[in-house]
């Protein structure tokens, strides 16, 4: 679990300076949003396959 733990959070120090880096960029934001949406909604469609 440490491991885990471990992995997450030197994972999160990593990607902030990236989106922040993204997101500063002329229409960023847009672009990090859509991401996180298709990335959404692809997880939510996929679990919904399998179950």
């Amino acid at each position: 679990m440490p491991a885990i733990l471990t992995f997450t959070a030197l994972s999160g120090m990593r990607i902030g300076p990236t989106l922040t880096h993204y997101i500063n960029m002329p229409g960023g934001s847009g672009t990090v949003l859509t991401a996180a949406v298709i990335t959404t909604a692809v997880t939510l469609a996929l679990t919904a396959y399998v179950y």
